[in-house]
């Protein structure tokens, strides 16, 4: 019987870094903070107080698909 492998790459609670969302929406890290500065993007967490940012894969998918939505209207 194979082995069950259990993938978090790609599970919506994943957490990703700003070189991980700017990969992911297609833009540079410095626009994923630009964007952040101008709470255009949702609002990620917050690890260690206040010094590292991170978002759920999910929520930055359900950004995009809002943002693809809105182009199509």
């Amino acid at each position: 019987m194979p082995k069950e492998t259990c993938s978090l790459e790609n599970h919506p609670s994943r957490l990703l870094g700003f070189q991980e969302v700017a990969d992911f929406i297609g833009v540079s890290p410095k626009t994923v903070r630009r964007y952040h500065n101008q709470r255009l993007l949702p609002e990620p967490i917050r690890l260690g107080g206040k010094l590292l940012l991170k978002w759920r894969l999910g929520d930055i998918a359900d950004f995009v698909n809002k943002q693809a939505e809105g182009v199509q209207e």
